[in-house]
């Protein structure tokens, strides 16, 4: 007999304005926690070259902010169906604010730690009321497009504070970039009065998750936020301890392929998301999957293939990733909308997962070539991606789900 682990819900029509600050929030959201994560490389900075910002090591900070995420995501299932949603919003980034300005008086280790756990909790908050909100509208996959347009939006101010810490390093402190992210964060909060219907969206939302909701479909799908929010940040800062800390590799070629390929990757995930935004829901008429399964593969075919012949073309590398990345952007938006709205499949799961496993590798095996070194850590990371992704494949075209998707 089989057995049906995920049923279609039912989608519930938010207000016209309630549906705009969703979008509002999930693109600010997303800004703020990806900006914040990207702070790490220079306190990075601050730390090597004996002018330290904090007495904590950056992976100390990410730990800390990770555990609060997961407390937050295991708490979400008690709240979001007991308490309004407007009031999570307004309380979470007040306490997000405060915590991120006060990290920038308070060099105690002990009070950093709590800060910083006290911010991923409250960032968690927001992120699983972004997701579970975003499930409930009709027009899910143009909402999520706002996800990785946050992300982006970071990437680019994050290029220019890097190029600024470069140049006037002793300009730059954490406290001023502090209130620049809160600034951000009083501008979303600011837009919760103007709400049309807010009794109504308010009512949707927690009927929603009282009755459509189930243990289990919640807890995988923050889960999968988890991940995909801890991936950001740990790429990113693998990428910018590559590029900016230090200046490392200053005046060498293999810096100009780095940096023009993030440009080209930046001006391209726009594209896509102007093309997502005008295209909304008609994407699921093309077969985005399988164009970007084919590319994955084959990337990941090269990339073993040139480890094994010991190749040092690091300009083939970058390309690769590059195209990995734009890969990932056309997948994401329809990956997280299907994941909100709890219609998710096998094949789509792992594709997610896959991913976020994927690029780690990459940043590892470029920073190892810069030094010189080699790692088998690589070569095990790039064949666990192979294995699940011809396991993706196998599910997408022999698994109970293939009929599901053809219906979409």
């Amino acid at each position: 007999m089989q057995v049906q682990l995920i049923q279609p819900s039912r989608q519930i029509k938010l207000s016209s304005s309630a549906s705009a600050y969703l979008g509002v929030a999930i693109c600010l959201y997303t800004f703020i926690f990806t900006l914040d994560m990207l702070v790490l490389p220079f306190l990075y900075h601050s730390a090597t070259s004996g002018d330290s910002l904090t007495s904590l090591d950056p992976t100390t900070l990410i730990n800390y902010q990770g555990l609060g995420l997961i407390v937050a995501s295991l708490l979400a299932y008690v709240w979001l169906s007991r308490i309004a949603w407007q009031f999570i919003i307004l309380v979470s980034g007040i306490v997000f604010i405060l915590c991120l300005v006060l990290q920038g008086f308070f060099q105690e280790p002990t009070s950093l730690k709590t800060l910083v756990f006290i911010k991923g909790v409250a960032a968690g908050s927001i992120a699983a009321l972004c997701f579970v909100s975003a499930g409930i509208n009709q027009e899910s996959l143009r909402l999520f497009a706002c996800l990785p347009l946050g992300a982006l939006l970071a990437q680019v101010v994050q290029v220019a504070l890097s190029a600024l810490y470069g140049w006037f390093g002793h300009l730059l402190q954490s406290t001023y970039l502090a209130w620049f992210l809160a600034l951000f964060m009083l501008l979303s909060l600011s837009l919760i009065p103007t709400f049309k219907e807010p009794q109504q969206a308010s009512s949707a939302l927690n009927k929603f998750t009282a009755t459509n909701q189930r243990p289990f479909k919640l807890g995988l799908g923050l889960v999968l936020m988890l991940c995909w929010s801890l991936s950001i940040g740990l790429i990113s800062m693998n990428t910018n301890l590559l590029v900016f800390a230090n200046k490392m590799a200053q005046g060498v070629p293999v810096q100009t392929w780095i940096t023009w390929a993030q440009t080209s990757a930046l001006l391209l995930d726009f594209l896509v998301i102007v093309l997502i935004l005008g295209l909304g829901n008609t994407l699921r008429r093309f077969s985005i999957p399988l164009s970007t399964y084919l590319v994955l593969l084959s990337c990941l075919l090269l990339l073993i293939g040139l480890y094994v012949l010991q190749s040092n073309w690091i300009s083939l590398i970058v390309v690769l990733s590059l195209f990995i990345q734009i890969a990932s952007i056309f997948l994401k938006p329809q990956l997280l909308a299907q994941l909100a709205s709890l219609q998710v499949s096998f094949n789509y799961l792992n594709s997610l997962y896959l991913m976020t496993i994927l690029s780690l590798p990459l940043s590892m095996y470029l920073q190892d070539k810069l030094k010189g070194e080699g790692t088998t850590a690589y070569l095990s990371l790039l064949l666990l991606s192979l294995g699940l992704l011809i396991a993706v494949g196998l599910i997408f075209l022999f698994g109970p789900t293939r009929a599901q998707q053809d219906q979409d």
